[in-house]
Parts: C-alpha cells; sequence; structure tokens
C-alpha cells in the first residue's frame, strides 16, 4: 500500500570503494521501499513490485552497472540488514570478477552494515531530538534534586558528628 507523497520519508547514503572498480553502494532507508524503489525506476528498470506483500527488504543492481541499491524499511531488523547487505557485496565481487576468501567478505560486509546501522541512527536520533530535549529538561531537574538531598544528608551527618563530640567532650569534664 503506497503512502501519499507527503507522508513519504527516506533517508540515503552512497558507499563508495574505488579499490573494488569503482563498485558503489547506494543504501536506501524509507517508510515505504517500493515507492522509494519506483523513484529510481530511470536507473534500476521498471519495477513490477509483485512480491510487495512478502518482501521485508530487497536490493537491486542493475547488471554490469557497477551499483547495488538495499532497500530497508525504518527500524529494519539486524537479520534483513545483514542479508541485503550480503547481496550488494557478492554482487560487487561479481562485477570485479574476484573470489575473496571468507575473511575479506567478512571485513566488507561488517563495513556495510556498520554504515546501514550508523544511517539508521541518524535517521532515528533526528525524529527523536525533540523527546531528547524534554527527557534532558526532566532529568536536569531531577539530578538537581538529587543534589540538594546529598547536601542535607552531609550537613545533617556532620551536625550529628559534632553534637556527639560536644557530647563527648562534656562527659569527660
Amino acid at each position: 500500500m503506497a503512502k501519499s507523497e507527503s507522508e513519504f520519508r527516506e533517508i540515503t547514503k552512497k558507499l563508495e570503494f574505488p579499490i573494488l572498480g569503482n563498485y558503489q553502494i547506494y543504501i536506501i532507508i524509507s517508510n515505504d521501499m517500493f515507492t522509494a524503489r519506483k523513484k529510481r525506476d530511470k536507473w534500476l528498470g521498471e519495477f513490477d513490485g509483485s512480491n510487495e506483500e512478502y518482501t521485508a527488504a530487497f536490493h537491486s543492481h542493475p547488471h554490469g552497472s557497477g551499483q547495488s541499491y538495499i532497500f530497508l524499511p525504518e527500524r529494519a531488523a539486524a537479520r534483513f540488514i545483514s542479508h541485503e547487505c550480503f547481496h550488494a557485496i557478492c554482487a560487487m565481487f561479481d562485477f570485479i570478477d574476484a573470489h575473496p576468501d571468507e575473511e575479506t567478505i567478512a571485513h566488507v560486509l561488517g563495513h556495510v552494515v556498520e554504515q546501514v546501522v550508523q544511517l539508521e541512527g541518524r535517521r532515528k536520533s533526528k525524529e527523536t531530538s525533540d523527546r531528547r530535549r524534554k527527557r534532558k529538561s526532566t532529568t536536569g531537574r531531577r539530578n538537581r534534586s538529587r543534589r540538594n538531598n546529598s547536601a542535607r544528608r552531609k550537613i545533617h551527618t556532620v551536625t550529628k558528628v559534632r553534637d556527639r563530640q560536644t557530647r563527648y567532650r562534656q562527659t569527660d569534664v
């Protein structure tokens, strides 16, 4: 079900790999992945959307183009992020006709997944900035009252100690 243009949101990031044939991976996180994909029909070919109801995330790459597109929903599960990143990495190594060992794939996969997580974090931070500001003001008040209580306890304790010392001195005389 497509959302109206006013509700559509997406955030994108382009990763470049100059040492790997100048391959480019585009990460697109959106509240409507299919609209985001349809916006890119010009580069990726027409999108039929036949499996929309069964698709949690997906990867597209025009064969021989040196580009991959990872489409993820907002708040995507880790398994979908890593799954689609792996497809993009496989397409990249196919593009340069390389057959890397497991360690190389693992390092590149880790880098791409980390970029997705950072992009997702940036999106979340934009959405929650108001909540953070509100929480910060509440926390400030709470910390002030804790500090005041702590100072009161210290004064009370010092007073008790002085009173005892005074009493001891009085009994010694």
